[in-house]
């Protein structure tokens, strides 16, 4: 069975951790950055040569990537990051998740594909 199948169910648990504030920031970061984690997976089962797999991948990517730039700021602002590390691992993946939406849904500037073929594979001009 495709993930594809499973996509509505992945929004809504997306959805629903952007909208708690019932978990504890930690609960909520976790919970994010497990859904995150799966949208290499979602690529990786799913033809993305197809329209409908291409819009649900973007959906999804924008959704956590919206949901993990509000945990930044919440992080940010009530000092709810238990290390750097943390906060630095949590910047990196809402990086990567807008890295996925530009790579897969949008044309990329020379300087971009630069940029990402450097910090990704350590080449590029």
């Amino acid at each position: 069975m495709k993930m594809i199948t499973h996509t509505e169910s992945l929004l809504g648990l997306a959805s629903e951790i952007a909208e708690s504030r019932d978990n504890s920031f930690q609960y909520r970061l976790g919970s994010w950055a497990l859904l995150t984690r799966l949208v290499q997976h979602f690529e990786d089962e799913n033809d993305m040569d197809e329209a409908g797999v291409l819009a649900t991948h973007l959906e999804l990517v924008r959704l956590l990537g919206s949901v993990g730039h509000m945990m930044v700021i919440q992080g940010l602002s009530e000092d709810a990051f238990q290390s750097e590390g943390e906060r630095e691992a949590t910047e990196a993946r809402v990086r990567w998740l807008r890295d996925k939406e530009t790579i897969w849904h949008r044309e990329m500037t020379g300087s971009r594909r630069n940029c990402l073929l450097r910090d990704v594979f350590g080449v590029g001009a």
